[in-house]
């Protein structure tokens, strides 16, 4: 419910990078325990599920190594 509540607010930059380039959704699909996470900011049509960071890893890549 917060993340949703997080996602209302049209000022969140869904896509902020951390220092290394890993946005909110890279670490989410990085834990298993994230899926309602996941599901929240995938159904946000603002996140750029293409985003990659510093090493050019996607959120899909970090799927994947999950």
């Amino acid at each position: 419910k917060l993340v949703a509540a997080l996602l209302a607010d049209p000022r969140v930059d869904i896509n902020t990078q951390d220092s290394r380039g890993r946005t909110p959704l890279s670490y989410a699909v990085g834990r298993a325990r994230s899926i309602d996470i996941v599901r929240c900011l995938l159904a946000d049509r603002r996140t750029d599920v293409n985003r990659a960071d510093m090493l050019g890893r996607t959120p899909l890549a970090y799927a994947v190594l999950e």
